[in-house]
């Protein structure tokens, strides 16, 4: 192993561990801003049942209501990206029965910011599916396809997810139309560090990862693509029995 790929790997791990810790430290001030603002609310809605006040302090007060009721909701996506965040780059593995559903989701959350002004999110999922994984690796697996997806539309594209589950198999495809990839490009996909991004956007160990997670949970991972067109990814995970 050369110095290169020890130098990435020690980077990779250095980020995970940064990036764990922010979120930790984040949790806790995140956590007493929620709780200031929920106190807050109720304050507001008791003054406002006062009947003796006058109809522009109650539209005022109805207001502020508002105002504080859209800060709630930020502090609590906020609350649920540093949660994610945290379960993304865990470094233990535990294998436990996982909604495929979820994971997708808590990935869309974290790639939220990235494909906003890229590109319009549509899924279709048919129903909630359990697979057998560890969910901190699944959603490794899925942030990197959104991530992808996003750095392959230049924009105003689609990124579309589809779940259904058949003969045993729960398969999910993330299709965009962006650039495409190029016809000698495909067979190296899954080569660790080959990228066809510039260089220091992209580690090149992207897909090799995630082909190396869903094959150890005995599932694959097949991409179709054409340049111009853009690029569909397929991942099958192996169904839990019965449910």
């Amino acid at each position: 192993m050369n110095e290169d790929v020890l130098e990435t790997q020690a980077r990779l791990s250095s980020l995970g561990l940064l990036a764990s810790g922010t979120a930790h430290e984040l949790a806790n001030p995140l956590s007493v801003v929620k709780s200031g603002l929920e106190y807050l609310d109720k304050g507001l809605e008791r003054v406002r049942a006062d009947k003796g006040l006058s109809e522009q302090a109650r539209e005022e007060l109805g207001e502020c209501h508002n105002v504080v009721a859209e800060m709630k909701e930020a502090v609590q996506r906020m609350l649920s990206i540093t949660a994610e965040l945290r379960l993304a780059v865990r470094q233990d593995s535990k294998t436990t029965e996982c909604d495929v559903r979820d994971v997708v989701e808590k990935a869309l959350s974290l790639t939220h910011n990235m494909l906003k002004y890229k590109a319009k999110v549509e899924k279709q999922f048919k129903h909630s599916s359990l697979v057998f994984g560890d969910e901190s690796k699944l959603l490794q697996v899925f942030i990197n396809l959104l991530t992808n997806s996003a750095q392959a539309i230049a924009e105003s594209g689609i990124v579309r997810i589809e779940s259904e589950e058949s003969d045993g198999f729960v398969m999910v495809k993330v299709a965009d139309n962006g650039c495409g990839i190029k016809e000698e490009h495909m067979k190296r996909l899954f080569e660790p560090f080959f990228t066809t991004k510039p260089k220091g956007e992209g580690t090149g160990l992207g897909l090799f990862l995630v082909k190396k997670i869903v094959e150890s949970y005995g599932g694959d991972i097949q991409i179709e693509s054409k340049v111009g067109k853009g690029t569909t990814v397929q991942v099958r995970l192996r169904a839990i029995a019965g449910r």
